[in-house]
C-alpha cells in the first residue's frame, strides 16, 4: 500500500482497535440497525419484483377501458349510456377470472381459487368448498359428492 505524505489511513481495523472495550454494545446496536435497514431494503426490492405484472394488468384494463369509450354513442350521453357502458366493463373485466374460477372448481382447486380471490378482491366468501360439495340440491336432494364416481361405477360389466 502506497503512503501519502501527511495522510493517515483509517480502516476498519484502526477505527476498532481505538474503540474501547466498554463501547462493545455500540456493535451490537449498530449490526442491529443495518439487519432492520436491509431487512426493509429488501422488503421493498422483493415488493418491486411485481411491477411488470402490476404495468401489464394496467395496460390490459386501460386498454378495455379505451375499448368501451370507443363504443359509446357519438351523441350526448345519458345515465343509462353510463350505466350500460360500466356494466359492459365490468362484464369484461370479470369474464377471465370467472371462468379460470369454474375451471379451478372443476380441478377441485375451489379452496385455492377462493383464497385468491380474497387476497386480489378482498371478497369474503360463504361456506368452504367441502360444505358447497356436502350440501343437498333443494329440488333433487342431490349433493356433489353423490355424483362422485365410486370404484364399483368404473367396473366393466
Amino acid at each position: 500500500m502506497r503512503s501519502v505524505d501527511g495522510v493517515t489511513l483509517v480502516d476498519l481495523a484502526v477505527i476498532q482497535g481505538s474503540i474501547a472495550p466498554s463501547l462493545g454494545y455500540d456493535d451490537t446496536a449498530a449490526r442491529q440497525l443495518i439487519e432492520a435497514g436491509m431487512g426493509r431494503t429488501l422488503a421493498k426490492l422483493r415488493g418491486r419484483v411485481i411491477d411488470p405484472a402490476i404495468a401489464q394488468l394496467r395496460s390490459t384494463v386501460l386498454a378495455l377501458v379505451d375499448d368501451e369509450v370507443a363504443r359509446l354513442p357519438n351523441r350526448e350521453l345519458t345515465t343509462e349510456d353510463a350505466a350500460q357502458a360500466l356494466r359492459r366493463l365490468a362484464t369484461r373485466m370479470l369474464h377471465v377470472p370467472s371462468s379460470r374460477a369454474r375451471e379451478a372448481a372443476e380441478s377441485g382447486r375451489a379452496d385455492q381459487y377462493l383464497v385468491a380471490m380474497q387476497e386480489l378482491y378482498g371478497i369474503e366468501y360463504g361456506p368452504h368448498p367441502d360444505e358447497l360439495e356436502a350440501g343437498r340440491c333443494p329440488v333433487t336432494g342431490f349433493s356433489v359428492s353423490d355424483l362422485t364416481p365410486t370404484p364399483s361405477d368404473m367396473e366393466v360389466s
